[in-house]
């Protein structure tokens, strides 16, 4: 938490690290033009999401990690083998990345799941832990991102999950928080050199009392929509849970498409066809339309999607058609 206090003093408002890829502007003029078209307002102009900058290197004592053997079960779905042990506080196994390695060298970026995160109702509180994703965008790990970065309890899996995958987090250039609330953010302290990408939000809270969760959002700051991050990433403004929300889009990953990691957009894949899972964290009908019109976008850009509490899933025909996909409004 104090970690975290003294980044936000410390932020400033600063142009991302961009290149000038003609192919990266275009897909930024084309987001501002389409994204959202079909919405009965127009929101201000100029997505910039907060960088923090770090003030020095840091160094670190660390230790070797012997990565435990990724175990292959037939009868498993095959993205998803082998599954995480429950609790997430002991590191037992690995997530296979995506796509498989056990298939030949990746010909793009390669997504790796360190933790599914769950979301349960107890009593008068959630019980709950967050999604967190490793991207690897570039050749030669030129690009390694974070995504989310899960309760501080969940050390060990963090890190013992870097290492079976033969990194550490100074490996980790990125951090992207989708939302400051602490399951997303209780491990940043790990990665004290990487650039941090948030909506320049601080922890509001250190509960989730069902009762507490939606009055406490700030519904002001609306901004819309995209930046491009490395060559097959960019980090949009998805609105919804909060209002500056952060999502990373994952292009051309072989065999899989496009990979949306949304965190709390999208609660899991329950969640994409009973929409009281969402909707009891919203507190306005303005709040719900606009959550449900990025959820309908999402849909629409994505093959696959990794929620904030719970598995990736598949995008079905299904899904796509509920979202209104294929009108003229979402062509990309």
């Amino acid at each position: 938490m104090m970690l975290l206090c003294m980044l936000c003093s410390v932020a400033i408002a600063a142009n991302l690290p961009f290149g000038n890829d003609t192919d990266i502007e275009s897909r930024f003029k084309r987001s501002i033009n389409l994204l959202f078209a079909h919405l009965p307002f127009i929101p201000r102009p100029g997505f910039e999401p907060e960088k923090y900058t770090k003030k020095s290197a840091s160094s670190r004592w660390t230790r070797d990690v012997n990565p435990p053997e990724i175990i292959s079960d037939s009868n498993t779905f095959d993205i998803f083998e082998p599954r995480p042990d429950p609790e997430k506080k002991k590191f037992v196994m690995v997530h296979l990345p995506m796509p498989d390695p056990r298939l030949g060298p990746a010909t793009g970026p390669v997504v790796i799941p360190l933790i599914f995160g769950d979301l349960r109702m107890e009593s008068d509180h959630f019980k709950f832990s967050s999604t967190a994703i490793v991207v690897r965008d570039g050749k030669d790990g030129k690009c390694d991102i974070m995504v989310d970065t899960g309760l501080a309890m969940y050390k060990n899996t963090i890190i013992g999950g870097l290492a079976a995958h033969g990194m550490r987090p100074s490996d980790i250039e990125n951090v992207i928080l989708t939302h400051g609330d602490i399951d997303n953010t209780g491990n940043l302290n790990l990665f004290l050199d990487a650039q941090v990408y948030s909506a320049n939000r601080k922890i509001q809270r250190d509960n989730f009392f069902a009762q507490q969760v939606a009055p406490s959002f700030d519904r002001e700051g609306v901004q819309l929509p995209m930046r491009p991050l490395c060559n097959n990433t960019d980090i949009y403004l998805t609105p919804g849970y909060s209002p500056t929300d952060l999502s990373l889009i994952v292009r051309n990953v072989q065999n899989f498409g496009t990979i949306a990691i949304v965190g709390n957009l999208i609660m899991n894949e329950a969640d994409s066809t009973d929409s009281e899972i969402w909707q009891q964290f919203s507190h306005d009908s303005d709040m719900q339309m606009l959550w449900q019109a990025t959820r309908n976008e999402i849909f629409c850009l994505a093959d696959y999607i990794v929620p904030g509490h719970g598995e990736m899933f598949r995008v079905n025909p299904d899904m796509k058609a509920t979202a209104g996909c294929g009108k003229a409004s979402r062509q990309w």
